[in-house]
């Protein structure tokens, strides 16, 4: 199976509170996942890193075989596809743990987009930041179940799980859903 991915990762502050988000869609545009997740206290470029690597666990938990990537981080793009070095050792570790994932697909490609096309993965970060701003036992905010444009939404995105080397607290499972489509 093909997918499409947006990410987006941010913090209110920099470094500060920080979240990560993403929505993963079939060839023909249906939702299969999208979850916005807190991730403590981190940069926004950690926030886009951690986003890649729930994204990409998520969709191959879900049988994705071949993945395209649109994030407006222009740093994660360009550092996973090898034109600009990663200087942050932190950084570096984590990018070890993507490749490491981007490895079980037979082809993932990054592409950067401008803010505007990635709408959809930024409200995610957004509604989870704002959740826990009002709980913070809250962490996670996933797509509504239902239908969107005729294809089945799904009510759960990626367990966010951390992995090695990610020195980001894990998320615990659960949340509150948010109806953003």
């Amino acid at each position: 199976m093909r997918v499409k991915i947006n990410i987006d990762g941010g913090s209110r502050g920099n470094p500060g509170p920080a979240a990560s988000g993403f929505v993963i869609t079939s060839a023909d545009g249906g939702i299969i996942a999208g979850e916005g997740v807190c991730i403590g206290r981190a940069t926004n470029n950690r926030a886009e890193y951690y986003a890649l690597h729930l994204a990409l666990e998520c969709a191959l938990a879900r049988g994705a075989r071949e993945a395209e990537v649109f994030s407006d981080s222009k740093l994660l793009v360009c550092q996973f596809n090898g034109t600009y070095r990663i200087k942050d050792s932190g950084l570096f570790g984590m990018m070890v743990e993507i490749k490491r994932l981007a490895a079980g697909l037979r082809a993932v490609k990054l592409v950067h987009v401008p803010r505007e096309l990635n709408k959809k993965a930024d409200a995610l970060v957004n509604a989870a930041l704002d959740a826990e701003g009002k709980n913070p036992h809250h962490k996670k905010v996933t797509l509504p179940a239902g239908e969107t444009a005729g294809k089945p939404v799904s009510a759960r995105g990626a367990h966010a799980a951390g992995a090695p080397g990610m020195d980001l607290k894990t998320p615990p499972k659960g949340g509150a859903q948010l109806d953003l489509f």
